[in-house]
């Protein structure tokens, strides 16, 4: 129920983000690129972090990554993990 002092102008744009989520379209970012929740789709273009996955795919250490896109280690390895790269032990 809504009382007489609900933020109507919240619950709209909640229903409005549901709404989207179920329909699959859900909001886009100013570039185009889809809206993903992890921080780094933020700060860094879609050819960007295929591009991070596939460095550490190739070898190349989180460290590294981290230092070449500017973003922190932990991103990094929580992104690769996100798209279904298999982690490496620390040091390897």
């Amino acid at each position: 129920m809504l009382g007489r002092y609900s933020r109507l102008d919240l619950v709209a744009r909640r229903l409005r983000r549901i709404r989207s989520a179920l329909d699959g379209a859900g909001p886009r970012l100013a570039n185009g690129n889809a809206w993903r929740s992890h921080a780094l789709a933020r700060r860094l273009t879609s050819e960007e972090l295929d591009r991070m996955v596939d460095d550490y795919r190739s070898g190349e250490g989180s460290t590294v990554l981290a230092r070449r896109y500017a973003v922190s280690e932990n991103g990094v390895l929580a992104f690769v993990k996100r798209s279904g790269v298999r982690l490496r032990p620390p040091g390897r």
